[in-house]
C-alpha cells in the first residue's frame, strides 16, 4: 500500500464532497483534507501548507485547486487561496494517475545538483569551490536546495576539519535566526485581512522554537505562496490594492530561508506606485510640499515607517 495513503481517511461515496481530494484504490476511496465546515477547511489549508512532504504533488495540487473554488465561490474573492494552481470541478483521482512520494537520499562523498551536476566533496579544494559557488550564487538555488548544499559542504568540512564561508554555515545552522520573530511578525501585520494566512503564520510563530530552520523556512515557503504573499513568487510584488484611486500597493517580502537563516535578510518594504496622474489628482492626497519632493525625486522614503515605505512616481501626465 501506497505510504502516503496513511495519511488519508477511509471513506464512502456519500463523503465524497467532503473532501479536497480524494484517491480511488480499487473499490476503496481515501479522503485528504476535510473541507466540509468552515473549520475544516482551516485546518486542511494548514496541513496542505505544514506538511507539503507526506503528499505527492498530483493529490496536493488537486486538493489546492478545490480549495480555490471553495474559497473564491464562499468569500465572493477575486484572488484564488493559491496562486499558479487552477479551479477545478472534480475532486476524484485514481491512483494509477499518481507518483509515490519519492525520498532521494543524500550522497555522503558529494552533492547532486538539481541539473544532474555531481559536485564532489572529498577534498579542501572542492570543499572551498562548493562553498565559493553557493557564497556567490546562493540566489539561483531553491531555498531548500540552499540548505541541503550548505548541509552537505559543512558535513564534509568537519570530516576534514576545513573552515567553510560564513553564508555556507549560517545556511545549514541547526539554530533558528535571531530576528526571525521580528520578520514574522511583519509577515503577520501584512496578512490581517487574510485568515486562512496568518493562522498559519502564527501557528509557525508559536511551533518554530521546537522546530529546524529548514522545517520553519519550508512552511514559511508554503505560506508565502498564499495569499496575501504569492504575488511575490512571480514579480517580486503582491498586489495589496489601495484606498487611493489611481495608485496600487505592492509588498517585496523577504525571502523564507532568508528569513530563517538570517541570509542576506532585507526587511519588508511597501511600494506605493503613482501612475498616470497630474498635480491635481495628486493634490487629493498629497501636501504641495511632498508633491514637490515627488516630482522632483520620482522615489520618496517615508522616514519612520515601519515596515519602510517607498513612493515611486511612474509617470506624471502633461497637466500639472
Amino acid at each position: 500500500m501506497q505510504e502516503f495513503l496513511k495519511h488519508a481517511e477511509k471513506i464512502g461515496r456519500n463523503d465524497i464532497e467532503k473532501y479536497a481530494a480524494v484517491v480511488v484504490v480499487g473499490n476503496e476511496l481515501y479522503g485528504f483534507f476535510n473541507i466540509s465546515d468552515n473549520d475544516n477547511f482551516q485546518k486542511s489549508v494548514e496541513k496542505i501548507a505544514m506538511d507539503a512532504e507526506n503528499y505527492p504533488d498530483e493529490v496536493r495540487s488537486l486538493a489546492m485547486g478545490i480549495m480555490n473554488t471553495e474559497y473564491v465561490n464562499k468569500t465572493g474573492s477575486a484572488w484564488p487561496l493559491f496562486l499558479g494552481i487552477p479551479m477545478i470541478d472534480t475532486n476524484v483521482i485514481n491512483i494509477s494517475e499518481i507518483n509515490e512520494v519519492k525520498k532521494v537520499a543524500s550522497n555522503s562523498d558529494g552533492y547532486l545538483m538539481g541539473n544532474g551536476v555531481f559536485l564532489p566533496l572529498d577534498t579542501s579544494a572542492n570543499i572551498d569551490a562548493a562553498g565559493n559557488l553557493l557564497n556567490e550564487y546562493a540566489s539561483r538555488f531553491d531555498g531548500i536546495e540552499r540548505v541541503k548544499f550548505a548541509q552537505a559542504i559543512v558535513k564534509a568540512a568537519d570530516k576534514l576539519k576545513v573552515a567553510v564561508h560564513d553564508k555556507v554555515a549560517k545556511y545549514a545552522s541547526p539554530n533558528l535566526n535571531p530576528d526571525f520573530y521580528k520578520l514574522i511578525d511583519e509577515r503577520i501585520k501584512f496578512a490581517e485581512s487574510y485568515p486562512e494566512t496568518i493562522n498559519i503564520l502564527k501557528k509557525i510563530k508559536s511551533e518554530s522554537a521546537t522546530m529546524t530552520p529548514d522545517k520553519v523556512a519550508e512552511q514559511l515557503l508554503a505560506v508565502d505562496r498564499m495569499l496575501p504573499f504569492s504575488m511575490k513568487l512571480m514579480k517580486n510584488a503582491c498586489i495589496l490594492g489601495s484606498d487611493r484611486p489611481r495608485l496600487f500597493s505592492s509588498i517585496n517580502v523577504p525571502d523564507a530561508y532568508e528569513t530563517a537563516f538570517g541570509v542576506n535578510e532585507r526587511p519588508l518594504k511597501l511600494h506605493e506606485k503613482i501612475s498616470c496622474v497630474g498635480r491635481e489628482k495628486l493634490a487629493e492626497y498629497f501636501s504641495d510640499v511632498f508633491i514637490d519632493r515627488l516630482l522632483s525625486n520620482p522615489e520618496r522614503v517615508i522616514d519612520g515607517a515601519s515596515p519602510e515605505v517607498v513612493l515611486t512616481l511612474e509617470e506624471i501626465a502633461s497637466g500639472k
